[in-house]
C-alpha cells in the first residue's frame, strides 16, 4: 500500500465541527478566545461610530484662531464672511488679529470644507468700508486716464497718414489707443510708427473690407485676414498719400 501524505479532514458530526487526521485521532479545534472576540466587536463598534460622526474638523494651531463648524453657536458680535472675496477675507483676519480678537474658521457640516470665517462685527464693517472707497478711487482713477487728451497719438497718425478723413482718425484714437484695452495702440515695447501702422491696418480690415462677414461665414481668422490684405494695404496708402 503506498504511502499517503497526512492530510487534515474535516468531519462534522452533529453541531461540533471535529478534524479527523488519515494517521488517526482526533484534533479539537482551539476554542475562540471570549476577550478576543469582545475585543474585536468593540473596534467595529468604534468603526461604524466614526464612519456615522463623518469626518471630524481639523485642529487649529494658530493663535487668536479656532475651527468651528458651522452649525456652532454664532459669537456675540461677530458676522460671517463667505469665502469668495479673498481682499475681504484677508484684511478682516489680519484686523482681527491685529486687535487681539478671535477669528473663526467656519467648516461646512456634511463635507467638512472651508466655507468662510467668522470675525468681529465692527471690524468686518470697517474692511467693507474701506474696500469701497478703494473701488471709487480706482474707477476714478481709470476714469480720468481714459478721458485724458491724446493729442499725441492723434498728431502721430496725422504725420503718418495725412490724408486720412477726420472722423476715422478719431475713431482710431478712441479705439486702438484706449488705455488698459490690451490693443496694439497700447503695446508700449513697440515703435510708434509701427503702432500707428498696426492700428490702422486693423481699422481697416474690421471697417472697410468683407473681412467680418468671411469669419461671420465660418471662414478661417488667417484665410480672411490673407483674402482682404490686398484691398487693406490700397486703403493704407490711400491714407498715407502714396497710393
Amino acid at each position: 500500500m503506498a504511502y499517503l501524505p497526512s492530510r487534515k479532514v474535516c468531519v462534522r458530526h452533529g453541531r461540533r465541527k471535529m478534524i479527523r487526521s488519515r494517521r488517526g485521532g482526533v484534533a479539537k479545534p482551539k476554542a475562540r478566545s471570549l476577550a478576543t472576540a469582545i475585543q474585536r466587536d468593540e473596534k467595529k463598534a468604534r468603526q461604524k461610530a466614526k464612519q456615522a460622526s463623518g469626518p471630524r474638523i481639523p485642529e487649529c494651531h494658530k493663535p487668536l484662531e479656532d475651527n468651528v463648524s458651522e452649525l456652532a453657536p454664532m459669537p456675540e458680535g461677530y458676522s460671517f464672511i463667505p469665502n469668495g472675496d479673498v481682499y475681504i477675507t484677508l484684511r478682516c483676519r489680519l484686523k482681527a488679529w491685529e486687535s487681539n480678537q478671535f477669528v473663526y474658521k467656519v467648516y461646512d457640516a456634511l463635507d467638512n470644507v472651508p466655507i468662510g470665517i467668522r470675525v468681529p462685527s465692527e471690524i468686518h464693517e470697517e474692511i467693507l468700508a474701506k474696500s469701497k472707497e478703494t473701488e471709487r478711487s480706482i474707477a476714478s482713477a481709470a476714469n480720468a486716464r481714459d478721458n485724458k487728451p491724446r493729442g499725441r497719438e492723434r498728431q502721430l497718425l496725422r504725420d503718418q497718414f495725412p490724408m486720412m478723413p477726420g472722423h476715422i482718425l478719431d475713431a482710431i484714437v478712441e479705439h486702438a489707443f484706449l488705455e488698459g484695452s490690451g490693443r496694439v495702440g497700447c503695446n508700449g515695447y513697440m515703435p510708434d510708427g509701427l503702432r500707428a501702422q498696426l492700428a490702422v491696418e486693423a481699422h481697416i480690415r474690421h471697417n472697410h473690407t468683407p473681412y467680418e462677414v468671411m469669419l461671420e461665414r465660418g471662414v478661417n481668422r488667417e484665410l480672411a485676414r490673407r483674402m482682404v490684405r490686398e484691398a487693406g494695404q490700397g486703403i493704407r496708402k490711400a491714407w498715407e498719400g502714396t497710393g
